[in-house]
């Protein structure tokens, strides 16, 4: 289709189709433009937009907090750690030591009523990011 449109100008440099040459110019310039354009990767535009979203929603919610708690994996091991900030969502934890931690655990922080169930969204050496609910 771009390329029928690039090709319909008369003798005159004018188009059948907008009949003023200015216009003409500008249309066919980004035409080409649209016809030269290298495929976008979405995927990685989507996780980079992804990311944004999410730092804007922490930088947001997340209050900075000290509070001891304690992590309870399935078979009932537990490790203590320190809560950094906290969110309705989620939070940043400091373990004790360099714990590898499962994908899904209960986190029961001093001061709070119940344990909630807490999901591993990210891990580095005793830091790591949870996702509640």
């Amino acid at each position: 289709m771009v390329g029928v449109l690039l090709n319909a100008r008369e003798e005159n440099g004018r188009s059948p189709m907008f009949g003023k040459k200015d216009i003409d110019d500008e249309v066919v310039h980004r035409l080409k433009a649209i016809k030269d354009a290298r495929p976008v990767q979405f995927s990685q535009l989507q996780k980079e937009a992804l990311a944004e979203a999410r730092q804007a929603d922490r930088e947001d919610d997340r209050k900075p907090v000290y509070k001891f708690g304690v992590i309870v994996m399935r078979g009932g091991e537990e490790a203590r750690c320190v809560v950094r900030d906290i969110s309705e969502h989620g939070a940043r934890i400091v373990l004790e030591g360099s714990i590898p931690l499962p994908r899904e655990f209960r986190l029961v922080i001093d001061g709070y009523r119940a344990p909630t169930t807490a999901s591993l969204a990210w891990q580095k050496e005793n830091e790591a990011g949870v996702s509640f609910g």
